[in-house]
């Protein structure tokens, strides 16, 4: 029933609320994930308690999940990373191959091939598990960051910062793409750098130019191979493949970003760049010059400077009449979900440096 016990001849005094395990703090955890009750003490050992239990000899992690696990973005930042860091921090003498991982409720996940980086078990979950267990080593939760959140409010939720850097993540894309079979060495198309262009078939969120979006970019990267990707209509494993090969990412705001995880670090010889679009007025979070951070990656990001003219619905031109910010509670999903049509002079402003930089690589140079 999601109790925790502890067999010791110590006594101890737990804080209520005894536990967060996931990697967010309070206020900004998932509230259904927290231990508020203390832990039960048995002032005895486990050989003298006469309670049948089932006994687990690994390594076992107790951890938690947040609100969206089973998007991309959320699986990697808010749970592979974290869980990730915090092991190789402690070195708690296991490895992915020999522990198992706990969280109390959740149980649709759809990415493991990228899971398996932090353990090849399935995750486990401790409210289908019908039997008690007795952990000899056991891990409950991870560190969280020093944080003086006292409020959950939507202003709060929409500024939170991460606490990632490029020290974060070292080794995740290894491990990743070893699993997948696919080479670590820097690759791009036919000799070519690799642009990928991330589009959407979803309403929300989308380019309203991508086919003149993507002449553009081959027009005045001639030497680059360009490639518009839709990535909600491919594999798992094909999404990891492509972008590991890409030298650039390009994307308006959203979970396909965070594929950047895969390209390969930047360097002299073989510079790499995400770029990411920001839709009119959306400038409140810096996730993905994190992300981007993480994977050693160049960032950019550039937002569309024009006030988007298919504004229909009331509370969008109340928002966009007012120039609101985006972290007004009212106006954050409005502002990032709006359809956005490509500025090809602003967005020239962050590209054509880029294509310099490409041009000049000794990495390609060598391929001609």
């Amino acid at each position: 029933n999601n109790l925790i016990f502890f067999f010791s001849p110590a006594k101890f005094k737990f804080p209520s609320p005894f536990l967060v395990p996931g990697p967010r703090p309070p206020y900004l955890d998932k509230e259904i994930d927290r231990f508020i009750v203390e832990p039960v003490v048995y002032t005895t050992s486990f050989e003298k308690s006469g309670l049948d239990l089932e006994r687990k000899t690994e390594q076992a992690y107790y951890y938690g999940t947040f609100h969206n696990y089973y998007q991309l973005w959320h699986n990697i930042f808010d749970f592979v990373v974290p869980f990730h860091q915090f092991v190789s921090k402690n070195n708690f003498g296991d490895s992915r191959f020999n522990r198992t991982i706990y969280v109390r409720n959740d149980g649709i996940w759809e990415f493991f091939g990228i899971d398996k980086c932090i353990s090849v078990k399935n995750v486990r979950i401790a409210s289908m598990i019908q039997d008690s267990i007795l952990f000899d080593k056991i891990v409950l939760g991870i560190e969280k960051p020093d944080t003086k959140t006292t409020s959950n409010d939507a202003p709060t939720m929409i500024l939170y910062k991460y606490n990632l850097n490029s020290t974060s993540g070292i080794g995740i894309r290894e491990e990743v793409l070893g699993d997948h079979e696919l080479p670590l060495t820097p690759q791009g198309r036919d000799g070519k750098p690799l642009v990928l262009m991330i589009d959407r078939h979803s309403p929300v969120r989308g380019m309203t130019n991508s086919n003149e979006f993507a002449d553009y970019l081959r027009s005045t990267c001639p030497f680059c191979e360009v490639e518009k990707v839709y990535f909600e209509s491919m594999s798992e494993r094909q999404q990891i493949t492509i972008t590991s090969q890409a030298a650039v990412l390009i994307g308006i705001h959203g979970s396909g970003l965070a594929h950047v995880m895969w390209m390969h670090q930047t360097t002299n010889e073989y510079p790499t760049q995400l770029i990411e679009i920001l839709p009119h007025r959306y400038t409140c979070r810096d996730w993905y010059k994190m992300a981007a951070d993480v994977a050693r990656v160049n960032y950019t990001s550039i937002e569309m400077r024009r006030k988007p003219t298919n504004i229909t619905n009331d509370e969008a031109k109340f928002c966009y009449g007012k120039d609101l910010p985006c972290t007004d509670s009212r106006c954050h999903d409005i502002y990032r979900d709006q359809k956005v049509e490509m500025e090809f002079d602003t967005f020239s402003e962050v590209w054509l440096p880029v294509v310099e930089k490409l041009q000049g690589s000794k990495f390609f140079a060598s391929k001609d």
